[in-house]
């Protein structure tokens, strides 16, 4: 019996639940390339946070130990400058620290992992100045 206990405890949720939902959902499916798949595969959970009651929100996606990159935990934060117009004033994403070798972001025409570069926000639209 102490076998299976130990083996509950270390078992925790469904194996490459986040993966297997991301890969299922039509919007997220188009953004993961086949390289993408081993390093989400390590995938443990995501979360959705408030930033200063309503100043924006934060991802937060964490991942267990892998061999691709040394983050723990990957984020980006949407800033906005008015929720109620939703207009997004920033997004800041994790630098991503991969291992020698791993990095395939820069010669990918898509990956999933581009979602955490920064978002370059214009500053002025047509006469319309934030």
């Amino acid at each position: 019996m102490v076998q299976s206990e130990d083996k509950a405890t270390k078992e925790k949720g469904v194996p490459d639940f986040w993966f297997i939902g991301m890969k299922s959902h039509h919007g997220l499916r188009q953004n993961i390339a086949k390289h993408d798949q081993g390093a989400l595969k390590y995938l443990t959970d995501i979360k959705w946070s408030r930033i200063n009651d309503s100043e924006g929100f934060k991802l937060e996606f964490t991942f267990g130990p892998t061999p691709y990159f040394k983050n723990s935990v990957l984020e980006k934060t949407y800033r906005m400058i008015d929720e109620t117009d939703i207009v997004l004033e920033e997004a800041i994403g994790t630098v991503i620290h991969w291992y020698p070798g791993q990095c395939w972001i820069e010669k990918a025409e898509r990956s999933f992992f581009n979602f955490f570069k920064p978002l370059e926000v214009p500053t002025d639209v047509e006469g319309f100045e934030v």
